[in-house]
């Protein structure tokens, strides 16, 4: 998105302050915060069989694909935000008996500019250029930094970003091939980091924000085989982020929280995007349905006001919608001057905010409701399923679990989404748990160690975590915090 596009609003706004990006992170690597590996960026591209300890399941041959911020720094300046950084690809790849790593930085037109300058020169969703309003008002974007998630589709592998195209790399080697559009015309959509697939049809389901004068989401379909199967953009009724987005067989479902951006500073280069979201609960949320495939009306629902960042899932049940998530009372981890996420890329532990709650909402279309409880009041976040139950009834949930007042998860947990049961297993003191990712039986979980500042990729059996991982896959180095992936049987 570029700026230029945007200055005939002509907002008239009072002066605000403009936060540069902080200095280099030498401070922030010396914290004696146990989980500050997860904001130190990665020096290098590695390839190498990795040493395990115990034993890798025989059945276990495929890759587990994962995505997340790797680089955070450039000429002493660094990134504000710990969402917020070049995309960075890890691979695992298992024959059977041994495990092997590689991680490959993603070769965005950001990237490769700014490798090139060997300094920053576009802005990012969370962090602004060095050198206040002025350096500000006008950049041009990149293309994203393809940070959030990987997903592979056809024999293909893509990097995804927010409200951006995604990257596509080659599957073997983690090289770069470039911008994907997934075979559609420049500016007819654009793509979030969350596409679902239903693995029954293989249709392949997205959205994307298009900002603006308003907000335009984009729903965008694809059958088996990459064919466009369906396209509709729709005007939202509020000007507001969204990250994840809910998918039955016949209802796409999107949750309008009350994260307002305020245009006018975004627009002018005072705050970042994300630094431009203000908390609005007195506002309500809205919930917008759209039957699949139809050009029906939307449905606008009024419910109560939460923070939705992940889904779990959602199915068709009668006339209803049942959405699985996890929702926060609000999003003061994430946003705000003293967010965790902000404060620990300058070596402090910042708010610890609201806590990530397993709930369930039961939305009716034609009767305009909406309700949510909560299944579960712990700590947690990253949901997923076995991706088999996709978009239909699921009885288990997995989720990365904090136990602690710490705000990073240091355990795994599956959950019985009929009665509530839940199996747990706790990697341990100054041990941060990630996404845990389903993989034939199996889960697959990245582990990162505060005291040693090394990672591990944990292989429990999905049915019964307590008894802990049956192997480590032990890498010789540690990685930043990683989003999302996906695994490939071979």
């Amino acid at each position: 998105m570029n700026r230029r596009d945007f200055i005939a609003l002509g907002a008239a706004i009072a002066p605000v302050a403009c936060s540069d990006m902080p200095a280099g992170g030498d401070a922030a690597a010396a914290s004696p915060l146990p989980y500050m590996g997860l904001a130190t960026s990665m020096n290098g591209e590695l390839a190498y069989e990795a040493r395990v300890e115990g034993r890798l399941p025989p059945e276990l041959k495929g890759t587990l694909y994962r995505n997340g911020p790797g680089l955070f720094e450039r000429a002493g300046h660094r990134k504000q935000h710990l969402l917020d950084g070049d995309g960075m690809i890890r691979e695992y790849r298992f024959d059977g008996s041994r495990a092997f790593f590689r991680n490959r930085f993603v070769r965005t037109r950001k990237y490769v500019d700014e490798s090139r300058a060997g300094k920053y020169l576009y802005s990012s969703w969370a962090t602004l250029l060095p050198g206040g309003m002025m350096a500000n008002m006008f950049p041009e974007f990149a293309d994203g930094q393809a940070s959030v998630s990987a997903r592979f589709r056809n024999g293909r592998l893509f990097a995804f970003d927010e409200t951006c195209q995604p990257y596509e790399l080659d599957p073997r080697s983690l090289d770069t091939i470039g911008l994907s559009r997934l075979g559609l015309p420049e500016g007819f959509t654009l793509y979030s980091a969350h596409p679902k697939e239903d693995p029954r049809t293989g249709d392949w389901i997205h959205f994307g924000l298009q900002y603006g004068r308003n907000v335009t989401i984009h729903l965008t379909e694809f059958t088996r085989d990459g064919t466009l199967k369906w396209h509709r953009a729709l005007q939202s009724p509020r000007y507001v982020y969204v990250h994840d987005f809910f998918v039955t067989e016949r209802y796409i479902a999107l949750y309008l929280h009350p994260a307002e951006i305020g245009l006018a500073n975004f627009l002018l280069g005072r705050r970042s995007l994300l630094g431009s979201v203000t908390w609005k609960p007195e506002e309500g949320a809205l919930l917008l349905a759209v039957r699949r495939g139809s050009d029906d009306p939307p449905v606008l629902i009024d419910c109560a006001a939460q923070w939705m960042w992940h889904s779990l899932n959602a199915y068709d049940q009668g006339d209803a919608i049942v959405a699985d998530y996890v929702g926060y009372d609000n999003p003061d981890s994430f946003v705000g001057e003293d967010a965790t996420f902000r404060a620990v890329m300058e070596g402090r532990e910042g708010r610890i905010g609201a806590r990530g709650a397993v709930r369930r909402m039961v939305i009716e279309p034609a009767r305009r409701s909406a309700k949510s409880e909560i299944l579960d009041g712990g700590n947690q976040d990253f949901p997923t399923i076995d991706p088999a139950d996709a978009l239909r009834r699921h009885r288990y949930g997995y989720f990365a679990v904090s136990t602690t007042e710490r705000p990073f998860p240091d355990a795994v947990a599956r959950m019985d989404m009929g009665s509530g049961a839940r199996d747990v297993y706790t990697f341990g003191p100054q041990r941060y748990s990630a996404e845990p990712i389903h993989a034939d039986g199996w889960l697959l979980v990245e582990v990162h160690d505060g005291r040693t500042r090394r990672n591990e990729l944990a292989v429990l059996r999905a049915d019964r975590l307590r008894d802990g991982p049956v192997a480590r896959v032990e890498l010789q180095h540690g990685l930043p915090l990683s989003f999302h992936g996906c695994w490939v049987a071979a």
